[in-house]
């Protein structure tokens, strides 16, 4: 297994035969070039790869997957519009509740489930055999300190806290999760992922969403630690973040 983090909210899964990227928008290079280019390349034949886009948010979607035109695409439906008709590529939308089966040759299980998000779109659940991954997609308590009056706070807590009730219902744990923690919301740069640990077990954290701020999200780190979580600090493009 390896993780490499490509940009912002870009992780490539290597698992097996299987390599999974989520939220493409910028390779580890630039938009053309980098990590996942070169792997595509060299094993396009080889292996099996799978998009899945989260929402259609700049950020976190770009057309330029489509390139890709051996790989199977799972994107959230809200992205359907920017597409169009496609026949020509193997695409299959999916939406909050829904759960897709990607296992190839029976070499092992691997099922994919869309959770719900606090923003566009859905954050996924990826179960490989016994291995539990999640990218929250702009699933997070975002509330901006400067910016969100007293209502609008109270507003996205029942939202982040009805998505997380949702999970619960299914999940009480998680080896890996990638999450936002952006700088951007300031002295509450942490509070999602905070809350989402302390409602589920988590042993490995990835952070996302960083805006290039990487010393601000991995300042964090001994807030995780204390709870148990294995925080893996990124420090730039294309990091190799673990390789087992």
């Amino acid at each position: 297994m390896k993780i490499t983090f490509l940009h912002h909210s870009g992780i490539v899964l290597e698992f097996n035969k299987n390599v999974f990227i989520f939220d493409f928008y910028e390779d580890s290079l630039d938009k053309e070039n980098g990590y996942l280019h070169e792997l595509y390349n060299k094993f396009k034949h080889d292996l099996n790869f799978f998009f899945l886009s989260s929402h259609k948010h700049y950020d976190h979607f770009d057309k330029e997957i489509l390139n890709f035109s051996l790989a199977r695409f799972i994107l959230s439906s809200d992205i359907k519009d920017e597409i169009g008709n496609r026949d020509d590529l193997n695409i299959t939308y999916i939406k909050k509740g829904e759960v897709i089966n990607l296992s190839y040759d029976g070499s092992e299980h691997i099922e994919l489930r869309a959770f719900g998000s606090t923003d566009l779109g859905v954050s996924f659940a990826l179960y490989i055999d016994n291995i539990k991954f999640f990218h929250a997609g702009d699933l997070n308590y975002w509330h901006w300190i400067n910016e969100s009056t007293v209502s609008e706070v109270s507003t996205y807590l029942k939202m982040y806290t009805k998505e997380l009730n949702f999970i619960k219902k299914t999940e009480s744990d998680f080896d890996y999760i990638f999450f936002p923690i952006d700088p951007r919301l300031e002295v509450k740069i942490d509070e999602g992922a905070l809350m989402f640990c302390n409602t589920f077990k988590v042993k490995t954290l990835i952070p996302i969403h960083a805006c290039r701020e990487f010393d601000k999200t991995n300042a964090c780190k001994d807030k995780f630690q204390a709870l148990g979580v294995n925080f893996i600090e990124v420090n730039k493009r294309g990091f190799t973040i673990m390789e087992a």
